[in-house]
């Protein structure tokens, strides 16, 4: 009996660890996806100011010539 007590407190142990581990990973998974949409939007952001740029200077480069 007190061989079989063990044994479940050591698989317990094992699936317990299992689990905190599932937990730590699927956080850092979420803090990954949360890093990647702020980088996206930062991104896209740059090309937008970018693009801008390329038009304001379009312009005056036409004025200029005009």
């Amino acid at each position: 009996m007190q061989v079989m007590k063990g044994r479940e407190e050591q698989i317990q142990g094992k699936m317990d660890e299992v689990q905190r581990q599932q937990e730590e990973s699927l956080e850092r998974r979420e803090q990954l996806l949360h890093e990647l949409d702020i980088v996206s939007r930062l991104t896209r952001h740059e090309q937008h100011e970018t693009e801008a740029r390329k038009a304001a200077q379009k312009q005056q480069l036409e004025a200029q010539v005009s």
